[in-house]
C-alpha cells in the first residue's frame, strides 16, 4: 500500500526576517560585514568631500591674506599729493591710518594661522600612524603625560586594506600579503577592519576639525577687516567736525 507524503511547503517570508533579526540583532554575519564595509566607504567618501572644501577654503585665505599686501603697493606708490596716498593720509588722519595698518595686520595673522589649518587637514596621513600633522609630537607627548598614550594605537599592523610599510617591515609585510593572498578568514577580515575603521575615524575626525578652525579663521579675518574699514572711516569723519 502506497503511503502519501506530507507535501513540503516552502517556509513563510516572515521565517527569513525572523532569521536575520531578533530583537534588533543581526544573526548572519554576512549582515555585519556588509555593516562595516558601507561605514569604512562612507567614512572614506567623507573624507574626500572634506577635502574638497578645505582646498577651497585654502584657496580664499590665501586670496584674503593677500589681499592687504596689494593695497599697502598702491598706497605708497601714489604720489605724495594725492589724498589717499599713504604720507597723505596719515599726515591728516594718523589715527585712521593707525586703525587700518593694526587691523589689516591683525586680518593677515587671522590668515595666516587659518592657511596653516587648513593645509594641516589637507595633509596626506598616514592609516598606519595616529600622531600626525604640525602639532602631531606635541600631542603625542601630551597623551604620554596624560597616561593615554598606546604604542599599539600609534602603530597599528599591516593589512591588506592599507598594504602601507615601512623598508625594515618589508620582510614581515610581504610575507603576511603572501599568506593573505591564499585564504583570509572571516575573522581575520574583520580584524583589519577593525583597525582600520579605528584609524579612519581619526584622520576624518582630524580633518574635520582642521577644516572648521580654517573656516572659522576665515570669519575672524573678515571680521577683522570690515571692522576696520568702518571704525578707521568713523573715526576720519569724526575728526573732520
Amino acid at each position: 500500500m502506497n503511503t502519501i507524503e506530507p507535501r513540503k511547503t516552502d517556509p513563510p517570508a516572515t521565517a527569513n526576517l525572523e532569521r536575520l533579526v531578533t530583537n534588533g540583532i543581526a544573526k548572519t554575519p554576512d549582515e555585519t560585514f556588509d555593516h562595516i564595509k558601507t561605514g569604512y566607504r562612507n567614512a572614506q567618501d567623507t573624507i574626500k568631500f572634506i577635502d574638497t572644501k578645505t582646498g577651497v577654503m585654502t584657496g580664499l585665505l590665501t586670496a584674503a591674506t593677500g589681499t592687504p599686501l596689494f593695497f599697502f603697493k598702491w598706497v605708497i606708490c601714489l604720489e605724495d599729493k594725492h589724498p589717499a596716498s599713504y604720507k597723505s593720509f596719515s599726515a591728516s588722519h594718523p589715527i585712521s591710518t593707525n586703525i587700518v595698518l593694526f587691523g589689516l595686520l591683525t586680518g593677515m595673522v587671522l590668515g595666516v594661522l587659518g592657511v596653516l589649518c587648513a593645509v594641516d587637514g589637507l595633509m596626506a596621513r598616514n592609516p598606519r600612524k595616529l600622531y600626525q600633522g604640525l602639532l602631531g609630537w606635541v600631542r603625542k607627548m601630551w597623551d604620554k603625560v596624560q597616561g593615554r598614550y598606546k604604542k599599539t594605537h600609534d602603530k597599528p599592523p599591516v593589512t591588506v586594506l592599507f598594504p602601507i610599510f615601512k623598508p625594515e617591515e618589508e620582510e614581515y609585510a610581504l610575507k603576511y600579503f603572501r599568506d593573505a593572498s591564499k585564504r583570509l578568514t572571516r575573522e581575520e577580515i574583520l580584524a583589519e577592519y577593525r583597525v582600520q575603521v579605528a584609524q579612519v575615524g581619526r584622520i576624518l575626525n582630524r580633518k574635520i576639525a582642521c577644516n572648521q578652525r580654517s573656516v572659522i579663521f576665515f570669519s575672524l579675518q573678515f571680521l577683522a577687516y570690515a571692522l576696520t574699514g568702518l571704525v578707521a572711516f568713523g573715526v576720519a569723519r569724526l575728526f573732520l567736525f
